[in-house]
């Protein structure tokens, strides 16, 4: 299923707090096969924790674990918010 990418968000772009489901993983069977082994699938729900200034790497939540991911890898990963995280002062 290909997107739109204008429209849709991706776990880097939604806010600290955000429930997400993955709804699209990249085309590339190596990175597909990383984002799998630390638990991101299609379907699964993610938490976005926090992210740092500047473009660096994001804390997530998957279940009850907490993992790192790197900006770069973060954009590649298309999500569906599902619960709305607050307003942070970094996104404004």
């Amino acid at each position: 299923m290909k997107r739109e990418k204008r429209n849709s968000p991706t776990l880097f772009s939604v806010r600290e707090n955000e429930e997400v489901r993955v709804i699209e993983l990249p085309s590339d069977p190596l990175i597909v096969k990383k984002l799998r082994s630390m638990g991101i699938r299609e379907g699964c729900i993610v938490k976005k924790v926090s992210h740092q200034i500047m473009g660096g790497p994001l804390i997530i939540k998957i279940g009850k674990t907490q993992i790192g991911i790197g900006s770069n890898l973060a954009k590649k990963v298309v999500v569906q918010v599902i619960k709305e995280g607050k307003l942070n002062l970094m996104d404004l």
